[in-house]
């Protein structure tokens, strides 16, 4: 073999160990790719549903009803405040490369609290319109919140809150019926960039988008973040 048959030789083995090594870069690299989107299938995350205006429009209606006149719904949402967020818990368990189970729920602690927030902002109005009467009508000068309130409890035996509640005024949406369409768990499974798993007992097959710190469903319009709350 002569020196430029041994040249080429050389060059031939440098070029496939050239592309040898790109393929296995790139190889390596979708491999790491697929690694980090199925490991985002492990661990807990959230999303958030805003119910302020729901709040609002309950709010106001039934206390256009109770007054008999219609109550300004900028002031119930004025009073209202800016979290009024339920909070939604998806968190997974892998139990394989591929697969897992899932539960999805709504928090209780975030559902509790935008529902007393609503009491409280009905009952702020009711106290205001309480004191407004009053002094109209000649019965109490310079009322302050606090001596409303005491005045409402001698009357009712109880805070004005707790006389709403009693009485089953259901000024936020029930907590059973809200998280009817959204309390579930099952069984999951990972091909390609799709995720088949159970809801209302059918197994369906739905796209996902995840960049390790959230995952999406674009076709469900929702986007849940990791560890947020």
């Amino acid at each position: 073999m002569n020196r430029q048959q041994r040249k080429r030789r050389r060059k031939i083995r440098q070029i496939c160990t050239t592309v040898i090594l790109m393929l296995l870069t790139v190889v390596v690299f979708a491999a790491v790719l697929r690694l980090k989107t199925l490991s985002a299938f492990k661990g807990v995350y959230t999303r958030t549903v805003d119910m302020t205006d729901e709040a609002v429009l309950n709010a106001a209606g039934w206390l256009g009803e109770t007054l008999g006149d219609e109550v300004d719904p900028d002031r119930i949402r004025d009073l209202l405040p800016e979290d009024m967020n339920v909070t939604i818990e998806l968190s997974f368990e892998r139990k394989g490369l591929k697969r897992g189970s899932y539960t999805e729920a709504v928090d209780e602690v975030s559902y509790s609290a935008c529902r007393d927030r609503v009491y409280e902002a009905v009952c702020a109005c009711l106290r205001e319109l309480i004191i407004k009467r009053l002094t109209d009508a000649g019965y109490a000068e310079n009322m302050t919140d606090e001596d409303a309130d005491a005045l409402i409890n001698e009357a009712l035996g109880m805070t004005l809150d707790n006389y709403i509640k009693n009485a089953g005024v259901e000024l936020f949406p029930d907590k059973d019926g809200f998280a009817a369409d959204i309390n579930r768990a099952g069984d999951y499974r990972i091909k390609g960039n799709s995720i088949k798993w159970e809801r209302a007992g059918n197994e369906v097959s739905e796209r996902f988008v995840t960049d390790g710190r959230s995952v999406s469903f674009p076709e469900a319009g929702v986007l849940y973040r990791r560890g947020d709350k």
